[in-house]
C-alpha cells in the first residue's frame, strides 16, 4: 500500500473535513497546511504536529503527492495552477472548482499530459439519495425527462464561511455558494450539459447575490433553478417532469407518480444541517485515491469546468437583464 503525503489549502471548515478524513486513512498522512490565518495554521499545526505551514500554497516548500483546496472561490484557479505546475501533484478542489472555464480546460489538459488527477468535490454525487434518484430516472421511471425544477433555500450564508460568503473579492455570492450543486447534479441525471442560461439576482448590502433564478435550456429538456439566502426555512426541492410522470424530492422523501402507480422512498435529506456529511466525502476520497493509484483519468474535472462556463453565462444574462446567454461548448 502506497502512502500518499497530503497538502490541504485553506483550513476552514471545509479543509478541517479533508484533513481529518485523510489522516484517519493508513494510505495518506498530512504533511503541510496553507492559510492565511495564523490563528488557523496554529491550529493545525496543534492536530497534525510536524507538518509545515505557509501562508500560500505557493510559498509551502514541502513535497507533497496531493493537494486539497478549499480556498473561497477566487483563490481556485491559482491554487490550482500551484498546485499542477509548483507542486506537481493531484488536485481535489472544493466547488467551484474552477472559476475562468477556459484556463480550467487548459489545466486539465496539462494535468493530462502530466498524468496528474484533477477532480472536483462534488459530493453531493455520493449521497445516497442522489444515486437512488439517478437509477430511476434512468431506467425510465418517469419516462423522457422534460422539465426540472430545484428550489435551494437558506436561511442565511453558513455561519462557518460567513466572511467569503459575503465577499465579492473572494467569489462570495449565492452563484458560487450553491449553484454548483444543482449545475453539475443536473448534467449528472440528464446526462449532457446546458446550451443557453438566462439569469436573474438580488444583491444585498455586501453586492453580492442574496437569490438567483435560472432558466436553463438542454437539448430536450428545461430546468429552472431558484437559489435563495433570504428564506424563513431551510430545504431543497427536487422536480422532474417526465413523459410519464414525475419525480419529487424533498426532504427525506422521495416520490414516484406515474398514471398507474405512486411510489415512495425514505432518503437522506439535503438540506439538513451538516450536509457536507463524511460520509459521502469518505467515499470521494476513496474513489479519488482509486484514480490517482491507477493512474487513470476522470471526466469529472470537466463537469467542473461546465459547471464554470454555466456561471459564468449566468453573469452575462445577469447583466443583460436576464436574456439567454448561450454556454460555451465544451466537451461533455
Amino acid at each position: 500500500m502506497t502512502e500518499r503525503d497530503v497538502v490541504i489549502s485553506g483550513y476552514g471548515v471545509a479543509g478541517e473535513l479533508h484533513a481529518h478524513l485523510f489522516a484517519a486513512r493508513p494510505d495518506a498522512r498530512i504533511v503541510g497546511v496553507a492559510d492565511p490565518s495564523q490563528f488557523r495554521r496554529a491550529a493545525a499545526e496543534d492536530r497534525f504536529p510536524g507538518i509545515t505551514t505557509a501562508s500560500t500554497l505557493h510559498d509551502l516548500t514541502v513535497h507533497t503527492d496531493i493537494v486539497v483546496i478549499a480556498t473561497p472561490p477566487l483563490f481556485h484557479d491559482g491554487d490550482c495552477w500551484t498546485a499542477i505546475t509548483r507542486h506537481h501533484a493531484h488536485v481535489l478542489c472544493e466547488k467551484p472548482a474552477i472559476v475562468d472555464p477556459v484556463g480550467g480546460r487548459h489545466l486539465g489538459s496539462i494535468a493530462s499530459e502530466q498524468q496528474l488527477v484533477i477532480w472536483p468535490v462534488h459530493n453531493y454525487l455520493y449521497a445516497p439519495a442522489v444515486r437512488t434518484m439517478r437509477n430511476l430516472l434512468k431506467s425510465g421511471a418517469i419516462g423522457d425527462i422534460r422539465q426540472a425544477y430545484i428550489d435551494i433555500e437558506r436561511i442565511a450564508p453558513s455561519a462557518a464561511h460567513t466572511a467569503w460568503r459575503r465577499s465579492t473579492a473572494e467569489g462570495g455570492g449565492i452563484l458560487n455558494d450553491h449553484g454548483p450543486h444543482p449545475l453539475y447534479l443536473l448534467s449528472y441525471f440528464l446526462g449532457h450539459n446546458a446550451d443557453a442560461v438566462s439569469c436573474r439576482t438580488d444583491r444585498g448590502d455586501h453586492g453580492v447575490e442574496q437569490s438567483a433564478r435560472l432558466g436553463l435550456k438542454y437539448s430536450t429538456t428545461t430546468a429552472d433553478i431558484s437559489l435563495n439566502w433570504k428564506s424563513g426555512a431551510r430545504q431543497s426541492r427536487y422536480r422532474f417532469y417526465g413523459s410519464k410522470g414525475q419525480l419529487t424530492w424533498e426532504r427525506d422523501k422521495l416520490t414516484v407518480i406515474t398514471l398507474s402507480n405512486t411510489s415512495a422512498f425514505c432518503v437522506d435529506d439535503l438540506s439538513a444541517p451538516g450536509h457536507t456529511h463524511a460520509s459521502w466525502t469518505r467515499s470521494l476520497h476513496a474513489e479519488f485515491l482509486n484514480l490517482v493509484d491507477s493512474g487513470r483519468q476522470s471526466r469529472h474535472w470537466w463537469h467542473a469546468v461546465n459547471v464554470a462556463a454555466v456561471l459564468r453565462a449566468a453573469r452575462v444574462s445577469e447583466c443583460a437583464g436576464g436574456r439567454w446567454a448561450d454556454v460555451a461548448m465544451l466537451p461533455e
